[in-house]
C-alpha cells in the first residue's frame, strides 16, 4: 500500500495526495465487506473469546482479591510471615507475567506429572500474579490509617474486631480503591497474554480469525476496541463507587 501510495501520489500535493489515499482506501474496503460485517459475522467465534475472557477474569480477580487479603492481613499480624511472604510478594511481582503464564502451563505439568488445561493453568497464573499486588494494595491502605484512631478506638472498649471493621477497614477501603481499580484495570490486559499458551480469549480469537481471512485490521482493531470499552467502563464504575465512598465519609466525619 506504501509503495502503491509512493508510486500514484508522490508528485502530487499533500492535501490532493491524503484525499486520494484515503479514497483508495475507502474504496479498497467498499469492494468487500466493511469491518463491521467481518466482525458480526465472526460474532458466535469471538463470542466464545468474550466469555472467556470475563471468566478469566472474574475468577482471578475473586482469587487474587481473597489471596492478597489473606496475605496482608498475615504480614501485619506476624513479623515471620511477614518476612517468608514478602518472599513470594517481591519474585511474583518481579518476574513478566507471560513468562509466569508459560511456566504454568508448558514447565509446571513436567514438575507434577500431569497435563494441566491451559484455562486452568492460565487462571492460576493469573491469581498468583495478582495477589502479590492486590496485597501490597491491602497492606497499604490498612497501614495509612493513623495510628491514634486505632489507639482511641481501643481505648473506648471496642474489640479488635470491632475496631477493624469500624474505624480501620472504613477508611482503608477509600484510600486503597483508586490502585486497586488501575490493578483491575491491569488485570483485565494482562489477561490478553494468556493467548500465548493457547487459551481461547478475546485476543486468541482475533488473531486466528486474522490469519485464517487475511484481515489483521479488522479482527485486531476489533480487539483493541473491546479492551478500551471494558476498561473504559470498569474505571467508570470504580469512580462513581469511590465517589460514593467519600461523600459518605464526608457525611460521617461531618457527624462525627
Amino acid at each position: 500500500l506504501l509503495v502503491n501510495y509512493n508510486t500514484r501520489f508522490r508528485s502530487r500535493s499533500g492535501r490532493t495526495a491524503l484525499s486520494d489515499l484515503l479514497s483508495h482506501l475507502i474504496g479498497t474496503y467498499d469492494e468487500r465487506s466493511t469491518m463491521i460485517q467481518q466482525l458480526l459475522d465472526s460474532l458466535p467465534f469471538l463470542g466464545r473469546g468474550i466469555r472467556n475472557t470475563f471468566f478469566i477474569c472474574i475468577i482471578a480477580l475473586v482469587g487474587a482479591a481473597v489471596l492478597g487479603s489473606v496475605i496482608a492481613s498475615l504480614r501485619i499480624a506476624s513479623p515471620v510471615m511477614r518476612r517468608l511472604l514478602s518472599v513470594y510478594v517481591d519474585v511474583f511481582r518481579s518476574i513478566p507475567f507471560i513468562i509466569q503464564a508459560m511456566w504454568a502451563y508448558f514447565a509446571f505439568p513436567v514438575l507434577i506429572g500431569k497435563s494441566i488445561p491451559a484455562m486452568v493453568a492460565g487462571v492460576m497464573a493469573l491469581t498468583l500474579y495478582e495477589a502479590a499486588f492486590f496485597s501490597e494494595i491491602f497492606r497499604a491502605g490498612v497501614l495509612a490509617t493513623p495510628a491514634g484512631q486505632s489507639a482511641a478506638g481501643l481505648s473506648l472498649g471496642m474489640s479488635r474486631s470491632q475496631l477493624q471493621r469500624r474505624v480501620v477497614l472504613p477508611q482503608a477501603v477509600v484510600s486503597m480503591l483508586p490502585v486497586f481499580a488501575s490493578q483491575t484495570v491491569l488485570l483485565i490486559k494482562d489477561s490478553s497474554l494468556l493467548s500465548v499458551i493457547g487459551v481461547t480469549e478475546v485476543l486468541y480469537q482475533s488473531t486466528q480469525l486474522a490469519s485464517q481471512t487475511f484481515a489483521p485490521v479488522t479482527y485486531l482493531t476489533g480487539a483493541m476496541i473491546f479492551y478500551a470499552v471494558v476498561t473504559y467502563l470498569v474505571t467508570v464504575v470504580f469512580n462513581l463507587v469511590y465517589r460514593h465512598l467519600q461523600r459518605k465519609a464526608g457525611v460521617a466525619v461531618r457527624s462525627a
